[in-house]
């Protein structure tokens, strides 16, 4: 008989045996105790609007939608839509700033291919 085969019918025999026997199965427990399963956080709330189609509207159109927000939710659209690969943008603490990088990004966005069409 090969080793496998003995290490399956001895852990068969312990499944076995914590079905049957309550007091063995709570010293299994003991031994291996069971944390509930973590739930997954974002960090981060969903943006409040997608910065490309409010630019087919107008660039002083994305401005002044972007000026009505707050830094966090500003920041929640550059992570949600991926503006800031360095990870520096997220230091930011100038509203202004982070409105300009936006709106820079996104009007590069909506250029990319143009010389394709």
């Amino acid at each position: 008989m090969s080793i496998d085969k003995k290490l399956e019918d001895l852990f068969q025999v312990i499944v076995q045996e914590a079905k049957d026997n309550q007091a063995f199965a709570k010293k299994l427990e003991k031994l291996f105790p069971t944390k509930p399963a973590a739930k997954k956080r974002r960090k981060r709330a969903p943006a409040l609007f997608n910065p490309v189609i409010v630019l087919e509207e107008g660039e002083d159109q994305l401005q002044t939608r972007l000026e009505t927000l707050d830094i966090y939710q500003l920041k929640d659209i550059i992570a949600e839509y991926g503006m800031d690969p360095s990870k520096l943008v997220m230091r930011w603490r100038k509203k202004e700033k982070i409105i300009h990088h936006i709106v820079e990004t996104t009007a590069q966005r909506a250029k990319k291919g143009d010389v394709f069409r």
